[in-house]
């Protein structure tokens, strides 16, 4: 099925010169790919994916997702990135192609309007961190699921088989990334299929069986077996609970309060009020002033992209709100253009699809500590995309050019915050020249100064203690679990041994009683005894086991404005002692794994 909308008699150059702004942004993102390293949540997501069989507690299952792709490339580092970039935007592309075949526009432009939405989903790295995540799958599998949901030929046994199977497999993604995500998608997915096909009981068991096939073959794939997976759910629950880290079902169903600074409302304003006014004006106004229009878009996207300006924007994490504007401003012109008809009546054909895109971004954040709104940002390419059958409804020429022009603006402005101002660490991308190498693949990396000489200083204590690739470290600074991929060290226990919470400790006991003494008794230990989120080996280790120290290295500045000594130790003593002391202290119940 498709709406007819007359946006298809769009000059074709118009279409094209959004399909370049797309592709130069995409691959502006694609080239700086290279540059930065975080070493707290990227350690987390790196480790979770390389080591994803260590961990039988850990519910989050990305790892089993990603990990196959780090495998493909060796785990450089780099191509890693790029993969996981690849993936996004060919999805985004699909999307936006889906959304303009059912629009009416053809093929070509809908490919065109398909690559234009290529760079939306980079707004997902509004912290500047590009690595594989669960929130990258999971924003990966709604866009899964909302390609499912563009309406077609719902007569057709074969089409209608072909979405459900893409709803499916968009809901098995969505649990492995974030079993809350998958929560929410699939209650969205649920109220848009009874309204749009009410009478339709296949467009909902399809789906369904679908996800329940893959769910039944994922559960063999990562745990052998249905059995053992729910035993690893349970596990996870009881396991992530010892943290206390604010994740009650209380606060999952919070709402926090809508904030943003007086500039980004006005930002928000503008783009609203463009929006409008320039998808009005394409019934009235000559395409050679929206061809001007679009000329002027592609010229400020270039200019970001070159760097002018570069930096002087402050981070805020409300500042991706701005592009809600889209939406609201298509909304608004709308209604406008349907004002001698009833809007319910003539818009009735979108609207189902536009409030279930306008939703999914909250079902990325559905679970997170963070502020909902804020979080729910950094999937606002949903909201983009559900400004696109609100203008591509009205019967005007170009009509749908207009919100995506400015929406491309919108987009290159954003990225280039985080770009200035990457996560935790001090120095611009622009400014990281220096490289070091890091990982299974010791891939080069280009990082920030201080990060390097960290690292540096870090490598060269190790390797004249001894320590061999994949040696197994315990981490007990509670923050830089980035630092033992660096090393190419095995991270045991958890992925990430979180400090700062309430029951770091506790959390921390129970998944290195998890671990065999074999393994345990020869980790070394990367400890910050006097950092603000470190823990104590007298909490989470055998009383018993001695360690010597062997280096000294100061952390580097991001995170906290104070630097903190770090010091690697190794393992002393005889082995046999050490195995009868680690089976002593899980005897003795000091800590009992999570069940």
């Amino acid at each position: 099925m498709t709406t007819g909308a007359s946006s298809a008699r769009a000059p074709l150059w118009h279409v094209l010169v959004l399909a370049g702004i797309g592709l130069l942004t995409f691959f502006w993102v694609f080239s700086q790919l290279g540059a930065s390293l975080d070493l707290s949540d990227e350690g987390f997501y790196l480790h979770s994916a390389i080591y994803r069989r260590l961990y039988a507690q850990n519910f989050t299952l990305f790892g089993f997702v990603y990990g196959p792709l780090g495998q493909l490339v060796g785990w450089d580092l780099v191509a890693y990135r790029r993969l996981g970039v690849l993936m996004s935007a060919g999805l985004a592309i699909w999307l936006g192609c889906r959304i303009g075949l059912w629009l009416g526009l053809g093929t070509l432009r809908s490919i065109m309007l398909g690559l234009a939405a290529s760079a939306w989903p980079f707004l997902l790295f509004y912290l500047w961190l590009p690595t594989p995540s669960y929130n990258a799958l999971a924003l990966q599998s709604l866009l899964l699921i909302a390609i499912g949901l563009v309406p077609r030929d719902a007569q057709n046994p074969q089409i209608a088989l072909w979405q459900g199977f893409v709803i499916g497999l968009g809901g098995l993604l969505a649990f492995m990334a974030k079993p809350t995500t998958a929560l929410i998608a699939g209650i969205v997915v649920l109220v848009f299929l009874l309204v749009t096909q009410p009478r339709k009981l296949r467009a909902i068991v399809v789906p369904v069986v679908v996800a329940a096939i893959m769910m039944i073959a994922a559960a063999y794939y990562v745990d052998g077996g249905i059995t053992n997976f729910i035993a690893r759910l349970q596990r996870g629950v009881v396991h992530a609970a010892l943290l206390d880290a604010g994740h009650s079902v209380w606060s999952l169903l919070r709402l926090d309060a809508f904030s943003m600074r007086a500039v980004e409302w006005l930002v928000l304003l503008i783009s609203c009020v463009l929006v409008c006014a320039l998808t009005l004006a394409t019934n009235a106004t000559p395409l050679a002033f929206l061809g001007l229009w679009l000329i002027l878009s592609a010229t400020f996207v270039v200019a970001v992209i070159l760097g002018v300006g570069y930096g002087s924007v402050e981070y805020t994490s409300s500042a991706p709100l701005v592009v809600l504007g889209i939406p609201l401003g298509a909304a608004v012109a709308a209604v406008i253009a349907n004002k001698h008809n009833s809007f319910w009546t003539t818009m009735r054909p979108v609207l189902p699809l536009v409030l279930a895109l306008a939703v999914l971004p909250y079902a990325l954040a559905f679970g997170t500590n963070n502020i909902i709104w804020y979080h729910s940002a950094l999937a606002g390419a949903f909201w983009l995309f559900a400004a696109l059958p609100l203008v591509g409804w009205i019967k005007s020429p170009g009509a749908i050019l207009p919100a995506v022009s400015i929406a491309q603006i919108l987009v290159a402005g954003l990225l280039s915050i985080p770009m200035a101002n990457p996560y935790r660490q001090l120095e611009p991308l622009r400014d990281q020249v220096q490289v070091v190498q890091v990982g299974p693949a010791q891939s080069p990396v280009v990082a920030s100064s201080d990060v390097v000489r960290y690292l540096a200083g870090l490598k060269k204590i190790a390797a004249s203690a001894g320590l061999a690739a994949r040696d197994p470290v315990i981490d007990i600074t509670g923050r830089m679990p980035g630092a033992l991929f660096a090393l190419d060290a095995t991270p045991i226990g958890d992925p990430w041994i979180v400090g700062g919470y309430p029951g770091s400790a506790a959390m921390a006991r129970s998944a290195l009683a998890a671990v065999s003494c074999d393994i345990l008794a020869r980790a070394w230990v990367l400890s910050e005894p006097t950092g603000i989120r470190a823990l104590a080996m007298a909490e989470v280790l055998p009383p018993a086991f001695g360690f010597v120290e062997v280096g000294t290295v100061d952390s580097p500045l991001g995170e906290y404005s104070t630097r903190f000594p770090q010091i690697l130790l190794r393992p002393t003593g005889n082995i046999a002692d050490r195995l009868s002391a680690c089976e002593q202290w899980k005897a003795e119940a000091i800590v009992q794994p999570a069940l």
